[in-house]
């Protein structure tokens, strides 16, 4: 199947070919090697999975949480929301089971995407939310695991690529990115405990949020 310059996955390929190419002119063999297990094991095999007309009948997409810090995963519930079909329900189970190294986020089994985001109706939800569905509705029963981050300059050894990446393309990037999230909003608590941070700070100075 052919990848129209329009079509979701579009940018994400474009990133992929740059890692690629930056890597291979790095001169390190285990960048290289590291970038094309990425691409080919990784970012190829989801983009297929999500995005081709022939194999994308799924109703539903469940994103696991990573051993890893905040911000990672976030990163991969955008590239969930990215590539997903826009008929599909994304779900994010961010309840950790204890043990982690890095995923400390509450107790074991605390709801952490339910307690950060307003629900995002027929697209985003807890996966909590999605036990009950998959009992009760044979709609969603067809789904896809999305583990792990699939955009290979948002994987440690190669983000550093995500600077460099070409102004237009970047733009296309993050441009695609906004407009698969925008339906995710900051839970009314979490804007709460940001406005009484925010009062705090001196009038006279600028800050980024």
């Amino acid at each position: 199947q052919v990848v129209q310059p329009g079509s979701r996955a579009a940018p994400l390929l474009e990133a992929a070919q740059h890692a690629l190419l930056c890597s291979r002119e790095s001169g390190r063999p285990s960048l290289i090697s590291y970038a094309c297990k990425v691409v080919a094991g990784t970012t190829l095999p989801r983009v297929l999975e999500l995005c081709h007309d022939g194999l994308s009948q799924y109703e539903a997409v469940v994103v696991p949480y990573h051993d890893n810090g905040l911000c990672a995963n976030l990163l991969q519930v955008l590239d969930a929301l990215l590539l997903a079909r826009s008929e599909a329900i994304v779900f994010v189970d961010w309840r950790r089971r204890g043990g982690e190294g890095h995923f400390q986020y509450g107790p074991p089994g605390f709801d952490l995407w339910r307690h950060l985001f307003e629900p995002w109706d027929q697209r985003c939800l807890s996966a909590a939310v999605a036990a009950n569905l998959l009992e009760e509705s044979s709609t969603v029963k067809a789904h896809v695991v999305a583990k792990g981050r699939t955009n290979p300059i948002f994987m440690n050894m190669l983000r550093g690529y995500f600077w460099n990446f070409p102004g237009e393309n970047l733009h296309a990037l993050r441009h695609a990115y906004m407009s698969a999230s925008m339906g995710l909003q900051p839970a009314a608590h979490v804007m709460a405990e940001v406005d009484k941070v925010c009062e705090t700070w001196d009038g006279r100075t600028d800050h980024i949020v």
